[in-house]
C-alpha cells in the first residue's frame, strides 16, 4: 500500500520534516512524504562503508553451500553481499543455493533486485519474529552478514535455540560527512519533525547536535521512529519522553502512517 492509498495528497502540507536515513536509502521515503505535501529536508546522519577487513566476508560467501540459512536483517547487508559475489566472479543468484531469510519487506525487495527470492519473511518485522519463524534451528549453520554496529540479540537468540551462527561484518555504519553541521542547521531553521530509521541514525544525528538535552524541551521538533529499537536508542540519549510516535509496522509504510497520524493529532497553529 502506498501513502496516497491511505491519505490524501496534502496530508502533510506545510510540514517540514527531517529525514536522517543514509543518502543511498532515503529517496523512497523522501518521495512519499513529498507526495503528501511535506517539505522534506534530507539530512543523512549515516553513511555506509565497506568493512575495514573484507576477507572474512569474502570467505563466508565463497562457502555459502556450507550453510543452512543466510539471514539478512537489512538491505545494506544484501547489497554488500551481492556486490562481493559479483566482484569475486560469481552472481547474487548463488544465494539461491541455501535458504534465505529476510527480516522485513525492504530487505526482501533488496534481494529481489538482485534476482533472489527470500524463503522466509516473518509477519512481524523484528528479530524475535524472525527467529520464531525459522522454527527448529538446532545444529543448523546460519550465516549472519550484518553491520559493525548490530547488537547481539539476534545471534544470541539463534544460539539459544541451538544454531551454529557465523557472524560476519558486511558493512560499516559511520557518521555522514556533514553530520556535525546538523545542530547549527536546526538552530536556524524551524523543523516540525525528525524521522529516525535506525538506532545509528539517532545516535549520530543527536551526537551531531551537541548536548542531547537540546531536543528534550517542548519547543523541539517531534521525534518519530521506525520501531521500538530505534525509539529505545533515542530515549537512552534524550530522555524517556523524547519520542512522539513509533511506527506500528517497522517499514516505510508504517513510518508514513505514523507521521501522518502524528501530524493530524498535532495540527499547526493558524498563524504558522
Amino acid at each position: 500500500m502506498t501513502s496516497t492509498d491511505a491519505f490524501e495528497a496534502g496530508a502533510l502540507r506545510g510540514r517540514r520534516i527531517v529525514v536522517t536515513r543514509s543518502e543511498e536509502q532515503a529517496s523512497t521515503l523522501v518521495d512519499r512524504l513529498r507526495v503528501l505535501g511535506a517539505d522534506v529536508v534530507a539530512c543523512p546522519a549515516i553513511a555506509i562503508r565497506p568493512p575495514e577487513q573484507i576477507a572474512p566476508l569474502d570467505e563466508a560467501i565463497q562457502s555459502l553451500t556450507g550453510f543452512d540459512w543466510v539471514v539478512f536483517t537489512s538491505a545494506n547487508a544484501v547489497d554488500s553481499v551481492a556486490e562481493r559475489l559479483l566482484q569475486s566472479g560469481g552472481t547474487p543468484g548463488a544465494l539461491g543455493l541455501v535458504r534465505v531469510a529476510a527480516v522485513g519487506p525492504a530487505t526482501c525487495r533488496a534481494l529481489l533486485r538482485h534476482g533472489v527470492a527470500a524463503n522466509l519473511v516473518p509477519e512481524r518485522f523484528t528479530s524475535a519474529a524472525l527467529v520464531e519463524a525459522m522454527g527448529d534451528v538446532r545444529e543448523l549453520r546460519v550465516l549472519l552478514p550484518r553491520s559493525d554496529l548490530a547488537d547481539a540479540r539476534l545471534p544470541d537468540a539463534l544460539r539459544a535455540r541451538g544454531a551454529r551462527v557465523h557472524e560476519v561484518i558486511a558493512y560499516r555504519t559511520v557518521p555522514a560527512d556533514d553530520v556535525a553541521s546538523l545542530g547549527e542547521r536546526l538552530a536556524h531553521e524551524v523543523m516540525d519533525a525528525i524521522v529516525f530509521t535506525s538506532p545509528s541514525t539517532a545516535r549520530y544525528f543527536l551526537n551531531g547536535l551537541g548536548p542531547a538535552r537540546t531536543l528534550a524541551d517542548g519547543a523541539r521538533p517531534a521525534i518519530i521512529c521506525i520501531g521500538p529499537t530505534t525509539a529505545g536508542a533515542v530515549r537512552e540519549l534524550v530522555g524517556a519522553l523524547a519520542v512522539d510516535a513509533v511506527a506500528e509496522t517497522h517499514d516505510d509504510d508504517g513510518l508514513v502512517h505514523a507521521i501522518v497520524r502524528w501530524s493530524r493529532a498535532h495540527p499547526r497553529a493558524a498563524n504558522t
